[in-house]
């Protein structure tokens, strides 16, 4: 009858939802048990790395702007007009040696990401060299007389899972959870503050991104004191060229093939970067 099968429907309906609402249970379970798990690698870590470290916190959630810790990043254009730039950044660290004042920007981010100069170069990775270049700027006009780029580095506070061989013993695991939470970034090129940034700089305990064979190869990811200090310079120009793009209405269609934010695009079907002819 109908009244039957509508019974049979209705049964069958709340066994799916019944089962639909386990596995939902299951997965947030383990979604929990994961984050519980990284959260503890995390702390872990972090601990050491303040161990292991000379460099000390001067903030977290540090703001770029007129009510802020830091004032706002001002670009004055070529016509005469003026942009501020207002942000926020999730750590600076600092250390002081003698006269000189070394700092490093920490952005925190829940996928793998690092940084190269060609990003910066393509305009690409923006953010961290913009804060340090700004934070260095605003602590010399509070009177600091020598204020040094030390590392702008990003931080994975990845949940994912390492793959390791069964036959890993204690010390190799160990090894690999350090190195899945290693700084990476763009360092100063100066072996006594690389060792005052992580005393076991020289071992595979190191929790930043570079070592003594990527010094003595000459890494990318180090950077001479006037490199750095020119690259600081050069990021307010690529800012206020991009800055004048957008205010001359400049919408050109030309997506960077290196870059993957177009993906995060309303507008990727008009360039059709991803159509493959």
């Amino acid at each position: 009858s109908t009244l039957a099968k509508e019974a049979i429907k209705k049964r069958i309906r709340l066994e799916t939802l019944s089962e639909e609402m386990r596995i939902l249970y299951v997965a947030l379970t383990r979604a929990k048990e994961k984050l519980i798990i990284t959260l503890k690698q995390v702390i872990k870590i972090i601990s050491k790395s303040f161990s292991q470290s000379e460099f000390l916190p001067l903030g977290y959630e540090m703001e770029f702007s007129d009510s802020g810790v830091f004032a706002p990043i001002v670009l004055r254009l070529s016509d005469g007009r003026k942009i501020e730039l207002i942000g926020k950044i999730d750590r600076v660290d600092t250390m002081r040696l003698d006269d000189r004042l070394y700092v490093r920007v920490i952005d925190y981010k829940s996928s793998n990401r690092d940084i190269t100069l060609e990003d910066i170069k393509d305009g690409i990775s923006l953010q961290l060299l913009t804060y340090l270049s700004a934070i260095i700027q605003n602590m010399k006009e509070k009177g600091e007389k020598y204020v040094i780029p030390a590392a702008m580095n990003y931080f994975t506070l990845s949940e994912k899972m390492l793959h390791l061989d069964k036959s890993f013993g204690e010390d190799e695991i160990k090894n690999k959870i350090i190195e899945k939470y290693r700084l990476k970034g763009i360092f100063l090129k100066d072996i006594e503050i690389l060792n005052k940034m992580d005393n076991r700089f020289d071992t595979n305990e190191r929790l930043i991104d570079v070592s003594k064979m990527s010094y003595s190869r000459n890494s990318k990811k180090l950077l001479e004191e006037k490199e750095y200090e020119e690259m600081c310079i050069k990021i307010r120009d690529i800012l206020k060229s991009i800055s004048e793009e957008i205010i001359n209405g400049v919408v050109s269609i030309s997506p960077n093939k290196k870059c993957d934010s177009c993906k995060y695009c309303d507008f990727s079907t008009i360039c059709r970067k991803d159509i493959k002819v």
